[in-house]
């Protein structure tokens, strides 16, 4: 059924609540029609490790009440400067306005469907798409080209009673993370109090499709320049901001600059 029908639906019958998709997330098998090297199947609309995928965004603007828009694809395309590129803005606005490092390309209004699209000369800088709502800006999202890979950072995705999903993103010198850098990320467990056996390294992923590694490895390259590392510990994990005895996880990667977390236990 394709979203002009079901909208019909879903407008006319307010007490639907919500729509089953095929798939939310990303799994193992069932490739087609993407066939080896893909091992995982595309249909989600988050990868393997819980990565918001375009998808996302687009049932996020069929179903969220606040204002939002979101924007495709990145903005770093070396060699194709004079290149046509589309660009699509999934929103839920009346309006989308496309400017590329600050000229406006147009304004679009809401149609049936819930996309809209531009054609424009690829030129590097930035690309913002701005909503507006009754003549007013309701909301914005934009993509940068980004500079060459500079460092890792480390933030908490997830805190379950005895194990912690860290994310791992590539990032420029800027802080922007490099949608296309694959480098090799290593984890290992640091600890100065003894508490290092406390914990372990479950294993790693990427969302990458075509990814061969075993799950249970300390290392991965990035896929989109984003890897994910579960940590597992023989106790309850605290509250991250506890400041309580604790280990601290690092990554590295050759010739960037290694990233760090704590981690703690009760």
């Amino acid at each position: 059924m394709t979203w002009t029908m079901w909208k019909h639906y879903k407008d006319e019958a307010p007490f639907l609540g919500g729509i089953f998709a095929w798939t939310a997330f990303d799994y193992r098998g069932e490739t087609t029609p993407w066939n080896w090297p893909a091992v995982i199947s595309q249909y989600g609309a988050m990868d393997l490790c819980g990565f918001e995928k375009d998808a996302f965004y687009f049932w996020q603007s069929c179903w969220l009440d606040k204002p939002m828009v979101h924007m495709l694809p990145h903005w770093n395309h070396p060699g194709k400067e004079g290149t046509m590129i589309q660009i699509d803005a999934y929103r839920n606005c009346e309006e989308v306005e496309l400017f590329i490092n600050g000229v406006s390309h147009g304004k679009k209004a809401h149609t049936k469907g819930l996309i809209n699209s531009w054609n424009v000369s690829y030129e590097p800088g930035n690309a913002k798409i701005v909503a507006y709502n009754n003549g007013g800006i309701a909301a914005e999202d934009e993509v940068t080209t980004v500079g060459d890979p500079y460092a890792i950072r480390l933030s908490l995705m997830h805190k379950g009673e005895r194990e912690v999903l860290i994310k791992a993103e590539i990032i420029d010198e800027s802080g922007y993370t490099c949608p296309t850098s694959d480098n090799e990320i290593n984890f290992s467990i640091i600890s100065d109090d003894c508490n290092e056996d406390k914990f372990r390294i479950l294993g790693t992923a990427n969302g990458n499709p075509s990814n061969h590694d075993l799950p249970n490895k300390s290392s991965i390259k990035a896929f989109n320049g984003l890897a994910q590392v579960i940590i597992a510990s023989d106790q309850p994990v605290s509250n991250l901001e506890n400041q309580v005895p604790g280990v601290t996880l690092a990554a590295i990667s050759e010739g960037l600059i290694c990233g760090s977390i704590k981690i703690f236990s009760h």
